[in-house]
């Protein structure tokens, strides 16, 4: 019976272990089209989601409710690092207006992407001269806890 208590302990073990170190199923990469701007412009980013599994990705529609949103966490921080101030709008600005009706549920199949634009200036205000970094992220599953991050840009904003 000990023996059987080790080896369940065991597998259960390395079935976590191997959930913690698996790999996203997808990648997330940002990109702007001007890294420059002026203070009162509109900061939209790019986000590709890239399908880099062996499967279909499914994109529940409660995530793409407000086209300036689309559920992926984003993080503004200044110079100093600390955490962009939400805009004026506040909190709710973070996660745009709820859907109704029809349900769509787009599939990312496997090598395929989705393209989405993130209007910054609804999240975050912008609105003083600096540097600002920008980076998006997306858990995988509750389960695995997987949280993928984009890679990093930073933007100008100037007088």
């Amino acid at each position: 019976m000990a023996k059987f208590l080790s080896s369940v302990v065991l597998f259960a073990f390395l079935s976590a272990s191997h959930v913690r170190g698996a790999e996203p199923p997808f990648s997330l990469v940002i990109s702007v089209p001007r890294t420059t701007v002026r203070v009162g412009s509109e900061v939209r980013v790019k986000l590709v989601l890239m399908n880099i599994s062996d499967h279909e990705i499914a994109v529940p529609d409660e995530e793409l409710s407000d086209a300036s949103q689309f559920g992926f966490g984003v993080e503004v921080r200044d110079s100093q690092g600390r955490l962009a101030h939400l805009a004026e709008s506040g909190p709710a600005s973070k996660f745009g207006p709820q859907s109704e009706g029809s349900h769509y549920m787009p599939i990312v199949r496997p090598g395929k992407s989705l393209e989405v634009e993130i209007n910054i200036n609804k999240i975050y205000d912008m609105s003083k001269p600096g540097k600002y970094t920008i980076l998006t992220h997306r858990t995988h599953t509750v389960e695995s806890g997987l949280d993928v991050k984009s890679n990093t840009i930073t933007i100008t904003v100037e007088r």
